[in-house]
């Protein structure tokens, strides 16, 4: 799972990811939990650029 969010996200993602592991630790929950409310939210914000772009012309 933590593999396929690394692969689709930028790098930028993968330091908060790095912060987040010496936080929480690697083999906790909340890690996993963190990664993927990130995750969702990083993405969230790219579908409304890409929105923006694509429909404003």
């Amino acid at each position: 799972m933590l593999i396929f969010v690394k692969k689709k996200t930028p790098a930028t993602f993968t330091g908060i990811q790095t912060i987040f592991q010496r936080i929480v630790g690697r083999n906790n929950i909340l890690y996993d939990v963190a990664v993927l409310v990130i995750a969702k939210l990083t993405i969230h914000r790219f579908e409304e650029r890409i929105r923006f772009y694509f429909f404003h012309y």
